[in-house]
């Protein structure tokens, strides 16, 4: 009997569960970020895996970090306490700007951010895990890696 073609399935079946039990194991710890775009054209909504985020920063250049690092300033150290403080804070709304024609709201529900964008003829909203802006906060105050 030729063992080969068995063994091989063996391995991609293991392999696939192996994969598969990842990225179930990843969405737990990382959640999803959720995109809603909505006008009289267009009705949008996408789940995206934030664990694919995290790998994505990683890949994210020094320069665009250093920029984000000068931006920021003297400011930095606030940005640490405030991200500390988030998670203990109950549901709230951070920002909120209101015109005759525009809401913007900036907020946090549960374990997640949210930012909405209303007018007349459009709303759009975007909630991110707190993990994943924690992640890019960490990587904005994270010492320059230079080699």
């Amino acid at each position: 009997m030729n063992w080969k073609p068995i063994l091989g399935w063996l391995a991609f079946v293991l392999l696939a569960g192996v994969v598969v039990t990842s990225f179930v194991h990843a969405q737990g710890l990382f959640g999803w970020t959720s995109i809603h775009v909505e006008d009289d054209d267009v009705n949008l909504h996408l789940q995206v895996p934030s664990a694919l985020a995290r790998v994505a920063i990683a890949f994210i250049p020094d320069r665009v970090w250093d920029g984000a690092r000068k931006d920021l300033g003297p400011w930095g150290a606030a940005m640490d306490t405030a991200f500390e403080q988030l998670d203990r804070c109950d549901d709230a709304t951070f920002v909120l700007v209101e015109s005759d024609d525009e809401t913007v709201r900036v907020g946090k529900h549960g374990a997640r951010f949210v930012v909405s964008v209303q007018t007349p003829s459009e709303q759009v909203d975007v909630r991110v895990p707190a993990g994943l802006v924690r992640a890019v906060w960490g990587r904005i105050a994270d010492e320059p890696r230079r080699s």
